[in-house]
């Protein structure tokens, strides 16, 4: 997944993974300028509890969670 990818799954869901965040960290040094500025928005997001870490669930394996 790419900078902009996981950036966009993050806030869509408010829930970032470790595989992403390592992911985002081996791409951290070769990124662009709008990719960086991403990163500390992400950054931001997680030291504000705004994202959280952990595992997100799909449509389908959360309709196999029961109530």
């Amino acid at each position: 997944m790419t900078v902009v990818e996981i950036f966009m799954a993050a806030l869509l869901s408010g829930v970032i993974t470790d595989e992403e965040l390592d992911r985002l960290d081996e791409q951290r040094p070769c990124c662009s300028r709008v990719e960086a500025v991403m990163l500390e928005s992400l950054d931001r997001l997680i030291a504000q509890a705004v994202l959280r870490r952990g595992c997100r669930l799909t449509v389908q394996e959360s309709a196999l969670v029961s109530p």
